[in-house]
């Protein structure tokens, strides 16, 4: 009879272990869900600024739309570009050719999806460490019940 409440016990501290262990890999999860989203967002951003870059006026007295904000535009005259001022973090800023800007972009887009490549094999790893989890849990669950 001993024998059968240190088995019970034993099991209770296993289950309690078993889910802060999958409480942590929830936070785990939710952390990584956040960074892929602004990861994701980040990419978004870069695909754009390439766009707009491929979009911008190579000839002179071009018409183009000048956002004011709240859906306004101003109609202007968009003179043809031959340098580019990218942000490159810290709050530096490095003016760039037109070409150098698009390459620099490219460069930056490969490096976000590597990362958020990586963050979704994170992510997989950590859902399958939860599902490992959450058998193991529900297999220590069944056991008093067989006894």
């Amino acid at each position: 009879m001993l024998g059968d409440d240190f088995y019970l016990a034993n099991n209770d501290e296993r289950a309690q272990e078993l889910l802060v262990g999958l409480r942590t890999l929830e936070s785990y999860l939710d952390d990584v869900n956040q960074r892929e989203s602004l990861l994701g967002r980040a990419v978004m951003e870069t695909r754009a600024a390439i766009e707009s870059i491929n979009a911008l006026p190579t000839q002179r007295n071009a018409q183009g739309l000048f956002p004011l904000g709240a859906g306004v535009f101003l109609p202007s005259a968009a003179p043809p570009v031959g340098k580019l001022i990218i942000s490159i973090g810290a709050d530096v800023a490095v003016e760039k050719t037109k070409k150098e800007g698009e390459a620099y972009l490219n460069e930056r887009l490969k490096e976000l999806e590597t990362s958020f490549t990586a963050l979704e094999t994170q992510k997989a790893e950590i859902t399958n460490r939860m599902n490992a989890t959450r058998s193991a849990l529900q297999t220590l669950m069944n056991k008093p019940q067989q006894k």
